[in-house]
């Protein structure tokens, strides 16, 4: 996914792709089950997109490969720039829960079967 089609997405769109990537499934009476089988209605999900401890959960059901991904796209976003180089690691570990949640979808978001 790109910046750009990241950037369409609603608040809620964004909320249920996180959601998703975490291994939430959506049912028609739009619930979330995790692996566990504990439901969520949406509005009870985590707000990945302002709380830094939900990113982190999310964070946490990566692989380590998949993690050096989001890395590298989140310096990205929060440098504005594409040469390693110039990263400031300070930028990245300070990213807000947004930039880490638009890195997340953006590197994990193609690997998902509809």
């Amino acid at each position: 996914m790109t910046r750009e089609e990241y950037a369409k997405l609603t608040y809620e769109e964004r909320q249920i792709k996180i959601a998703e990537l975490c291994g939430w499934n959506c049912n028609r009476r739009f619930c979330y089950l995790d692996s566990n089988g504990t439901s969520r209605a949406k509005s009870q999900l985590p707000c990945y997109l302002y709380d830094l401890n939900a990113m982190h959960e999310a964070w946490l059901n990566l692989t380590y490969l998949q993690q050096v991904a989001v890395v590298e796209v989140l310096g990205a976003i929060v440098c504005e720039t594409k040469n390693r180089n110039d990263w400031v690691w300070m930028d990245i570990a300070n990213a807000t829960a947004a930039q880490r949640a638009e890195a997340f979808v953006m590197t994990l978001s193609d690997k998902v079967t509809p």
